[in-house]
């Protein structure tokens, strides 16, 4: 390795070059008017053998290329190859983008001139850049400490998420996701002061951010526009304890891994959000607050208090350091933060009479920002399929596309893994691309397009492993007496697949391109589709009844009836139905009154 000053232009032509002191173009660039991109300061020679110790006086040396025999083995990466990757797409959210050009090989032969392989690197030099952009960032932020941080194209403008806002009440206000959508840091600044008016735990709260532990030095304060943001970074010291006030906190923790998480880890082999997540808590105050005031709200619940009062404490702490992270030119790329907005947006489903959704709106700013979320692997990866469901969830029952980019998904592990997690992955994000097709305004699902989505997840269902299949099936007495068939799996992510599967086939026939049919022909087509939903939703229904410890399976169903309970005819499955939204409640703390009262109109609406 030797240090090299050298431009693009000289090297490709093989020619010395020479730059005067203080000047910004070499000597042959200045006098041809070319552009001179100057090169990385390292170069690497090619290095074919390196000499090893000598045995008895003879020299001996190491070759490092392979014999021609060398096996190799092609690894695909989700089923595409490296040529079929876009890699020229500007990395815009820093101001600058990259330019990969093929390498010379010696199957090119000597008719790829010098000449071409300037021009093709040429082609975008005045948006490349070849030093490392994290730190050119860094640097044009500290060159840039006197101005205002909100400034279209610089790299402190990457703008916040959209957050929520909540008093002791348990009335909610939502920032406008437009305004952070251009990075006003003002709307997020006045998020905090709406809080210190209405919350009584802020002021105590703020003070002692930094108080929960002795342990935690850093402190995290709103930044000026002429001071720097914190760096959100786990701390380097060796903690001996948990950074947890008193016993009612090691409550709340202990609920959360236990009792919460599992909701989130449903899918996922690792359990991260059981088990990495509450470790890194111990060092980022955003994510011990976050936890804390998803189990807190989530208690009070179950304990049937009206009025939460304790967990606004820590949405205010945690939306500190959230809003103060974002702040910095690499917010948006800090993990730990889409961690901790899943969690909140968990606390904020929680309220499901006054959703306003603000942090499904930071979960979906981060992920479409940062398109490698979901491919990255780790709690990125974990937290993009969790964040997934957060938004099918929004676009089931409020019957709209999804809002998160798709696309991103495709280069997912779960598509070339074999576990169980992959499998029921798989069949989500088909749902996920069924809601796009049949909820999308501008026209009805085709009937090429439902075809073929029907065709796909039937070759989840034929091609997925066998022991997704139920524990037993049959008509023995404990099923004739019970409303609901006894469909018991052996594992959660069988449940939550095989679920999916079901919303799947249910979502394609109430969406039947058959339905277009006129004539008497329709109404027997009708009676088909209606018999095809009834199915599909008493085998929703069946899966969460018959596997009481999946508390998402619940969720699904609590989802599945809002949407389709009305198709339920029969007067003793329609109280069946009720009774089962009445476990929700109990089980989850998860509101199901407002569901049960709209299926009770529509029912009443059909016998009329």
């Amino acid at each position: 390795m030797r240090p090299a000053f050298v431009c693009q232009l000289c090297r490709t032509r093989h020619l010395k070059c020479i730059r005067p002191t203080g000047a910004t173009k070499c000597n042959r660039c200045a006098a041809g008017g070319n552009d001179c991109v100057q090169l990385a300061h390292w170069t690497f020679r090619r290095v074919a053998s390196v000499p090893l110790k000598t045995v008895n006086g003879r020299p001996r040396s190491q070759r490092l290329d392979f014999e021609p025999s060398q096996p190799w083995t092609d690894v695909p990466l989700a089923g595409k190859s490296f040529e079929s990757f876009s890699i020229t797409q500007p990395l815009t959210a820093y101001g600058f983008s990259v330019t990969f050009i093929k390498p010379y090989t010696e199957q090119d032969g000597p008719d790829r001139a010098a000449e071409d392989v300037e021009a093709e690197f040429l082609l975008n030099a005045q948006e490349s850049v070849a030093v490392d952009p994290i730190g050119a960032a860094v640097q044009e932020t500290r060159s840039e400490e006197n101005e205002s941080p909100v400034d279209n194209g610089s790299p402190s403008t990457i703008p916040p998420s959209s957050e929520l806002s909540q008093d002791e009440t348990g009335q909610t206000t939502c920032i406008d996701p437009d305004d952070l959508l251009r990075g006003d840091i003002t709307a997020l600044q006045g998020l905090l002061d709406a809080h210190r008016s209405q919350n009584v735990f802020l002021d105590d709260g703020l003070s002692s951010l930094n108080q929960d532990s002795p342990d935690e030095t850093t402190s995290f304060t709103i930044p000026s526009t002429h001071a720097a943001a914190p760096k959100l970074v786990m701390s380097n010291f060796s903690r001996s304890t948990w950074p947890l006030s008193n016993a009612h906190e090691m409550r709340l923790f202990h609920h959360y891994i236990v009792h919460l998480s599992p909701w989130i880890d449903v899918c996922d082999k690792h359990s991260r959000f059981g088990i990495e997540v509450p470790r890194r808590a111990a060092e980022l105050p955003v994510l011990k607050n976050a936890i804390l005031a998803f189990s807190s709200r989530h208690l009070s619940i179950i304990a049937g208090e009206k009025a939460d009062t304790e967990s606004p404490k820590y949405v205010s702490k945690c939306l500190q350091v959230m809003i103060a992270t974002l702040n910095t030119p690499l917010g948006y790329w800090d993990e730990n933060l889409l961690a901790a907005m899943i969690i909140l947006r968990l606390h904020e489903e929680l309220y499901i009479s006054d959703d306003q959704k603000c942090h499904l709106f930071g979960t979906t700013q981060l992920l479409n920002t940062i398109s490698s979320y979901a491919s990255d692997d780790g709690l990125r990866e974990a937290a993009s399929w969790a964040s997934l469901r957060q938004h099918i969830y929004i676009a089931l029952t409020h019957q709209q596309p999804m809002r998160i980019d798709l696309e991103n998904y495709k280069t997912s592990s779960v598509f070339y893994n074999d576990d169980d997690e992959s499998w029921a992955n798989r069949i989500i994000y088909l749902f996920a691309v069924i809601l796009n097709h049949v909820f999308r305004p501008e026209e009805a699902i085709s009937r090429q397009d439902w075809l073929h989505l029907e065709e796909q997840v039937d070759d989840w269902n034929t091609s997925k492993p066998w022991h997704f299949s139920p524990l037993w099936t049959g008509n023995g007495s404990e099923q004739s007496q019970s409303t609901w068939q006894m469909l018991q799996m052996s594992h959660p992510a069988h449940v939550v697949g095989f679920q999916y599967y079901h919303l799947c086939k249910l979502t394609l026939a109430s969406f039947d391109h058959r339905l277009s049919t006129r004539g008497f022909e329709r109404i027997r087509i009708q009676r088909e589709v209606e018999a095809s939903v009834r199915r599909h939703l008493r085998a929703i229904v069946s899966l969460s009844v018959s596997n009481e410890h999946v508390g998402n399976a619940w969720f699904q169903t609590s989802h599945s009836l809002f949407t389709c309970g009305s198709y339920l005819t029969d007067p003793r499955e329609q109280r069946a139905a009720l009774e089962v939204l009445k476990d929700v409640k109990l089980r989850l703390g998860w509101d199901t009154d407002y569901v049960a009262h709209h299926l009770t109109e529509q029912w009443q609406q059909s016998h009329e």
